[in-house]
């Protein structure tokens, strides 16, 4: 009768764990702390998920119970925050890969409408959504401003362009 007991409990946590390890990055519904993370903060190494209750560094990242994680070691923004469950990477790898930031929106993408005097500065143009900060919205809604030349006189505090925008902007 122990070990029926047991087994049942022992089940029953194991379910348990799962679905905290799950509510991690799918919480809150509909605009997860994990799918509403700025591209700029994937740049950097870093991602965000759900924890409640939140307390230390890193919480409250862009609202209440979402907390700023490093996926990449060697992330700049590391500092003393926790490493990002395992989901978190899962996730940008498959919906938010970094080519799609230059694909998007479909038919008519921030990338391929960069203005030639834009791509003259050294400036390339990316999809975010949400987007927050310096660079968002040039020119249409979710298009962020980047910097592909290091030296670009317009980089200020925009952040690096990811890879696929340089790429693009070479065929182009």
């Amino acid at each position: 009768m122990k070990f029926h007991y047991l087994l049942i409990v022992s089940i029953f946590l194991v379910d348990f764990n799962q679905a905290s390890k799950w509510e991690q990055c799918r919480l809150p519904r509909r605009n997860s702390c994990t799918e509403s993370t700025p591209t700029s903060t994937k740049l950097e190494g870093l991602g965000v998920y759900y924890e409640k209750p939140c307390h230390g560094a890193g919480c409250g990242f862009f609202r209440p119970y979402c907390r700023l994680c490093w996926i990449d070691p060697y992330a700049p923004g590391r500092l003393d925050r926790p490493q990002c469950p395992k989901c978190v990477s899962e996730h940008f790898e498959g919906k938010n890969s970094a080519n799609s930031l230059c694909h998007l929106p479909r038919g008519r993408s921030c990338t391929s409408l960069t203005p030639t005097s834009t791509k003259l500065e050294g400036l390339g143009v990316y999809y975010e959504k949400p987007c927050h900060g310096a660079g968002c919205g040039f020119f249409q809604p979710y298009c962020r401003l980047c910097w592909i030349d290091p030296e670009a006189p317009g980089k200020m505090d925009r952040p690096e362009c990811p890879p696929c925008v340089a790429q693009i902007l070479n065929e182009n």
